[in-house]
């Protein structure tokens, strides 16, 4: 593209000038129009860790083979997630200038995946996720790992950030999730105020979360059923909320529900599996 000077965009003539302000001026309702129409590629098949607390059924439908179905979300929406892809690329950015200042007394390394031929309880449980990152907290003498913690970030409203009074449960279970198929004993969930930017800080006892055992087993037990109906084509209840807008299975599901279809409604437990404890 040429260079123009002060003097040439004075040179223009008034025909240049309508045509580039038209174009110019049309800029907006074309990223509008993309945005409308833009479909997200399709996520790898098995459980991602932001599902397991949603609904049973999407649980379910994750686990079937073949490949999963397109989403359309809304260009409102869409937006409020790009808001939230730029906010986590600055946070880690910055953990990563942090750790390197810190001399390697503390290493981070984003995007951290969760995949079936990386870690052995991902491949039990067929397992695809990413979490937004781990801190390695070394010795100042020795430099050995003394303590890793588990990031995850999560950007907020200005009304939701005042209201925040403890983690969200959802959250507390995708955070555990990772914890165990990454034996990583701590998370930090971190909580953005996208207003201010203002977040809750690390040493917050209610955001600082340490691995629970007993919720990891109900987590793993809810995976398992979850499995075992798909493997015998058993489709269970769905929750509704505000989850269905972005479901992948929506146009699937939606329909067939509100249509009165019926189908096998299965106890939370599937036959032939026990509950634990």
């Amino acid at each position: 593209m040429d260079v123009l000077t002060t003097e040439d965009l004075a040179k223009a003539t008034e025909e240049e000038r309508s045509k580039a302000r038209t174009i110019a001026s049309g800029l907006s309702t074309r990223y509008e129009e993309y945005l409308e129409k833009k479909v997200e590629p399709p996520r790898r098949g098995g459980v991602h860790a932001s599902e397991i607390s949603k609904c049973q059924r999407r649980l379910v439908y994750s686990l079937r083979p073949g490949p999963r179905p397109q989403r359309k979300i809304s260009k409102t929406w869409r937006r409020r997630f790009q808001m939230g892809h730029a906010i986590h690329d600055m946070l880690q950015k910055s953990f990563h200038q942090w750790a390197r200042d810190s001399g390697y007394l503390i290493q981070f390394l984003d995007e951290v995946p969760i995949e079936p031929h990386l870690q052995e309880l991902a491949r039990r449980l067929n397992i695809n996720s990413n979490t937004d990152g781990i801190f390695s907290i070394r010795d100042p003498s020795t430099h050995r790992e003394i303590c890793r913690v588990l990031l995850e970030i999560k950007s907020k409203s200005a009304d939701e950030y005042k209201k925040l009074k403890e983690p969200e449960p959802d959250h507390v279970e995708q955070v555990t999730l990772y914890m165990a198929c990454l034996r990583v004993p701590f998370a930090w969930l971190l909580y953005l105020d996208k207003g201010t930017m203002a977040y809750t800080p690390s040493n917050h006892p209610n955001f600082l979360l340490e691995f629970n055992p007993k919720l990891w087993a109900e987590l793993e037990d809810r995976i398992q059923v979850a499995t075992a109906m798909a493997e015998d084509g058993v489709t269970p209840d769905r929750t509704e909320g505000i989850h269905c807008e972005f479901c992948p299975w929506s146009a699937e599901c939606g329909p067939k529900y509100l249509q009165g279809h019926t189908e096998a409604r299965p106890t939370q437990l599937h036959p032939g599996l026990r509950k634990k404890g």
